[in-house]
């Protein structure tokens, strides 16, 4: 009787604490009526509480296939309240895959940056919406001979636009990247073709305009040699004239994503980072953060990589909070499948610090998730953040996905509500992976260190404990341990230097 009641104590207790941390986030998978396929692209907080998201959807009509764009309003727990299309199968919306984030809000408008295809022909365009999802206007600026492919926008200093992205020459298999200046109706004013020397290959991912110098900033990537794309960050003046072009890379897998304005001539840019692993084998990629000065962009402030390299690690979006952190989300894939797909998010702070960083695989609680990237986040008043994310399944009919976290990372999904909470990086660049777990725990240290490794459960028994002498990388066997969670403390003398809670299953 005694060792019932102390069960059934442990089952509340395990409860009290899941349901105490799951009230703070939401998971939204919306499927629309007539649609094959959906693909999410952005999510914004309102001032009520509510929510506006953005995505493509592949529709069919008497058997003809083509892209509309879908504004929808969310309620404050992610349920579906209405939802709007655009556009048809005479100009229909391109779903561009080389993109993560294209959307933006300046005040109480939402703009799309993208392009159509009218006449086999594309077109950049630039939407602007109201809060209810009512289109306001549209505008289309294209070029004789030549695909404009806009990928994204920003507000510039006098309240007008820029546009990026890329021009691209079918008959001579030239694209440039380009600039688009209009005024605060979406009225072209100017544009410029960025060329460079063979190859004459250059792509804008993001744009941004110095407050005080007035100088526009754009990332991207550029074909060094034929064989070879790099990270490329271009540096023009108020006109679009270029001043400088520079790459912190020389690996044919670097690209930046993202960029945003840190304070008056600092930027933050964000993307993967290419490193060698030998003649002959796979090169793997790191993700990478720079802070860079207007005036000297060659040597950056400071730069960090997250995460140690692997087959894929990339950042593809990032946020400011008001207090100069930086939310920054991207993806780490491991060759050796510890990892599968994991999405990251990670917050530093204004000196490049990692304060900690987290890890969410959609794919473990559905079974049809083949893959899935972060499109975009937002953070949120609250301290917390929204993403939206691209999902790829096994099955055609991929959802439109979004998640709302509260300030401690929980989403509502049981093994990250119950192992969030905890100071996850107090030894900054410290990884315990995977969480769940079945058999084998992978610590990997920031630096060659001297620590002792104790595990409790629940209720506060040790249940393991081993010591780290002068490595890295270690594993501990978790199999013999029954399902439940766990506490995984890291200590050096009496100081714990790293805990985190993880899940075992059996």
């Amino acid at each position: 009787m005694k060792r019932t009641f102390q069960y059934f104590a442990l089952f509340i207790l395990i409860l009290k604490f899941s349901l105490s941390n799951a009230q703070g986030g939401f998971r939204s998978r919306i499927y629309l009526p007539g649609s094959v396929t959906h693909v999410s692209k952005a999510i914004f907080e309102k001032s009520d509480g509510t929510y506006i998201a953005a995505g493509i959807s592949l529709d069919t009509v008497n058997g003809v296939y083509f892209n509309r764009l879908v504004l929808m309003g969310l309620d404050a727990k992610g349920n579906l309240n209405w939802f709007k299309k655009y556009g048809s199968k005479h100009s229909e919306i391109l779903e561009n895959p080389l993109t993560t984030r294209s959307f933006f809000r300046a005040g109480d408008f939402l703009y799309l940056t993208s392009s159509i295809v009218e006449n086999s022909t594309y077109q950049t365009t630039l939407f602007k919406f109201d809060l209810n999802g009512d289109s306001i206007w549209q505008r289309k600026y294209s070029m004789q001979g030549i695909d404009l492919i806009g990928q994204m926008g920003s507000t510039s200093v006098d309240g007008g636009f820029l546009l990026t992205g890329f021009a691209q020459n079918t008959v001579n298999s030239t694209s440039p990247c380009f600039v688009l200046k209009t005024d605060s109706d979406g009225q072209e004013l100017w544009r410029k073709l960025l060329n460079k020397t063979t190859p004459n290959v250059s792509d804008g991912k993001s744009i941004c305009q110095d407050s005080t110098s007035k100088k526009i900033v754009i990332v991207g990537y550029q074909y060094n040699v034929p064989v070879n794309s790099i990270d490329n960050i271009l540096i023009l003046d108020s006109l679009g004239n270029q001043l400088t072009q520079h790459s912190y890379e020389n690996e044919s897998i670097s690209v930046l994503y993202d960029l945003v304005q840190a304070k008056k001539n600092e930027f933050i840019a964000i993307g993967s980072g290419g490193v060698s692993n030998g003649f002959g084998k796979p090169k793997l990629s790191n993700a990478t953060v720079s802070r860079f000065h207007l005036d000297s962009v060659v040597k950056p402030m400071w730069r960090v990589m997250i995460d140690k390299p692997t087959s894929s690690n990339h950042n593809q979006c990032v946020d400011q909070h008001s207090n100069g952190d930086l939310l920054i989300g991207g993806l780490i894939d491991s060759s050796s499948n510890v990892l599968v797909a994991h999405s990251r998010f990670s917050r530093l702070n204004a000196s490049g610090n990692i304060l900690w960083r987290k890890y969410y695989y959609y794919g473990a609680l559905d079974s049809t998730t083949s893959a899935f990237t972060i499109a975009s986040l937002k953070t949120l008043k609250s301290g917390g953040w929204i993403a939206s994310f691209k999902m790829r399944l096994t099955v055609p009919n991929n959802p439109f996905f979004f998640v709302k976290y509260d300030s401690t990372g929980c989403d509502t999904t049981e093994y990250y509500c119950k192992t969030v909470g905890l100071n996850e990086h107090v030894l900054a660049g410290t990884l315990i992976y995977p969480s769940p777990v079945n058999d084998r725990l992978n610590i990997e240290l920031p630096i060659v260190s001297n620590v002792d490794v104790i595990i409790t459960n629940i209720i506060g028994q040790e249940v393991k404990t081993e010591r780290i002498i002068g490595q890295i990388d270690y594993q501990i066997n978790m199999a013999d341990l029954p399902g439940g969670i766990y506490v995984v403390s890291l200590r050096q003398g009496k100081n714990n230097v790293f805990q985190k809670k993880v899940v075992k299953i059996n």
